[in-house]
């Protein structure tokens, strides 16, 4: 779209620069918005993966934990249990 005005050349020159002013502020505001879209992503995606880091922490890891040790408990019991029956077949032999 062109605006021709005779008045002046200076008033020319300011009114052309004024409407190339304008359609570089309307396509700065697409670029903002399309920057706080992906800065958004990005921080949704930063707080998943910091709770995700979290639960593993200290969630997880300390069950694994428990677990390991009743596993080392319940092999214990079984190696007893398994040593009384070679005593009793022993014994009854």
């Amino acid at each position: 779209m062109e605006i021709i005005l005779n008045i002046t050349p200076q008033f020319t020159v300011s009114l052309l620069f004024n409407l190339s002013k304008t359609s570089s502020q309307i396509a700065d505001q697409s670029v903002s918005s399309t920057m706080w879209i992906t800065r958004g992503i990005s921080l949704v995606n930063f707080g998943v993966a910091s709770s995700a880091l979290a639960f593993q922490v200290f969630v997880l890891y300390p069950w694994h934990n428990q677990l390991d040790d009743e596993f080392k408990a319940l092999k214990k019991e079984h190696l007893r249990v398994l040593r009384q029956i070679d005593l009793r077949k022993t014994l009854a032999e």
